[in-house]
C-alpha cells in the first residue's frame, strides 16, 4: 500500500504538497475522488473506526480477532541487549481508570507537587529517607525540612 497525499492523492507527504499553495487548487479525495481532502470525515468512503471490547487492542478489532489482549511479552533484542517488553493493559486495569475530571484533578495535583519537588536541592537523599519511613506525617515533615526557606 502506497501512502498518498490527503490533498491531491499523489504519492508524497501532504506537508510538502506542491499544490496546497496554489490559488485555484481544489483538493481531491484519495478515498472517493470528490473535491475534498481525504481526511474529511464526511466522505462516504472515510475509514470508519470499529468498536473495541475493553481489553481488546484496536489492531485486534480491525483484524476481527475477538481475543482480548493478553500480556504477551516478547522481548526485543537491539544491539545484543534485551529491551524491557511493553505490557498491554488488561480489563481490570482499564476498569480502574478514573473519569476524566478525576484525571484532571490528579494532574493539577502532580503539577503542584512537581513545583515543590523542584525546589528541593538534594531530592534523591530526601526520597531515600521518605521510602524508609512508614508514617505519612513523618514523610511530610521530611519534605518540609528539605525545602529551602522562602
Amino acid at each position: 500500500m502506497v501512502a498518498r497525499c490527503v490533498l491531491c492523492t499523489e504519492t508524497h507527504d501532504s506537508r510538502v504538497c506542491p499544490m496546497k499553495n496554489k490559488d485555484n487548487f481544489t483538493p481531491k479525495c484519495a478515498n472517493c475522488g470528490r473535491a475534498h481532502t481525504a481526511s474529511f470525515r464526511g466522505c462516504p468512503n472515510f475509514p470508519k473506526l470499529k468498536k473495541t471490547i475493553p481489553g481488546q487492542s484496536y489492531a485486534a478489532a480491525l483484524k476481527g480477532n475477538n481475543k482480548t489482549s493478553a500480556t504477551t511479552e516478547r522481548p526485543t533484542i537491539t544491539n545484543g541487549k534485551q529491551k524491557t517488553p511493553t505490557i498491554n493493559l488488561n480489563t481490570e486495569i482499564i476498569q480502574e481508570i478514573p473519569n476524566p475530571n478525576e484525571l484532571t484533578d490528579l494532574f493539577q495535583l502532580l503539577k503542584q507537587v512537581k513545583k515543590i519537588m523542584d525546589r528541593i536541592p538534594n531530592i534523591k537523599e530526601v526520597l531515600k529517607k521518605i521510602e524508609n519511613t512508614k508514617s505519612v506525617t513523618m514523610k511530610l515533615f521530611i519534605l518540609a525540612e528539605a525545602l529551602p526557606q522562602d
